[in-house]
């Protein structure tokens, strides 16, 4: 029922509201909605709430000298370690970190969508109804990574590395695959032409072919688990 309610404001608010000042507090009223369902969502809504939420306790648990080498034995970025570590500051219910979670995720999608579509409204319904919105209950950590290097896309295009790096490397705390992304600086603005595009074909028909062999050379260049991620596959 909330979500068909949901849908009528997209469809208003993009149709209805014409003039430029409506759009945006209606705009920034259907985000906070967003926000406040995503926020005190139970911890049974949503595959991997409690298990962000029984990662927190873990971490609340820790001593401070002890969050580096629990990061490095368990695999978990040690910027979401220490994230998790100074929220425990602030309270040691789970809650505390699905609120956190939830309130980053949807201002940096706010930020983004408001900057980066002409009409933010329908931006936001896109945003709902592939269900982006939706997978924040399970990979919120991927989520702000994503949405931290989308911010940078700015520092992409002025040409600005480091500022684009210190969003790159932020991103990282959060999911260190974002490291990958480091990539879009160089390739940005790049031409795409028949022989490139038969170039990057080729070179994906040898990657596939020689998979083994290739994760094989990546694992001594990147973290375990993501090799194993690449064997499953």
């Amino acid at each position: 029922m909330g979500g068909i309610l949901l849908i009528g404001l997209f469809f208003s608010g993009s149709i209805q509201f014409a003039e430029e000042r409506n759009r945006e507090v209606l705009f920034l009223f259907l985000t906070v909605v967003l926000i406040f369902v995503a926020c005190f969502r139970a911890e049974s809504v949503g595959k991997d709430t409690q298990y962000y939420a029984r990662l927190f306790r873990v971490i609340a648990n820790l001593r401070w000298q002890d969050l580096f080498s629990y990061s490095r034995q368990s695999g978990y970025e040690i910027g979401y370690v220490l994230y998790n570590k100074l929220l425990s500051v602030i309270s040691t219910s789970g809650q505390i970190v699905t609120i956190a979670n939830s309130l980053i995720l949807m201002v940096l999608v706010y930020t983004v969508t408001k900057r980066e579509c002409q009409n933010p409204i329908f931006g936001l319904y896109v945003f709902y109804t592939v269900g982006i919105y939706q997978a924040g209950f399970n990979i919120v950590s991927s989520l702000i990574a994503a949405y931290i290097v989308y911010l940078g896309l700015n520092a992409v295009r002025e040409r600005k590395l480091l500022k684009y790096v210190s969003y790159v490397v932020i991103a990282s705390m959060f999911h260190s695959a974002a490291i990958v992304m480091m990539i879009l600086y160089f390739v940005y603005g790049v031409r795409i032409n028949r022989r490139r595009v038969v170039a990057l074909l080729t070179v994906g028909l040898v990657i596939t072919f020689f998979l083994g062999r290739f994760v094989n050379i990546l694992a001594n260049f990147i973290p375990g688990k993501y090799v194993r991620y690449m064997s499953r596959s």
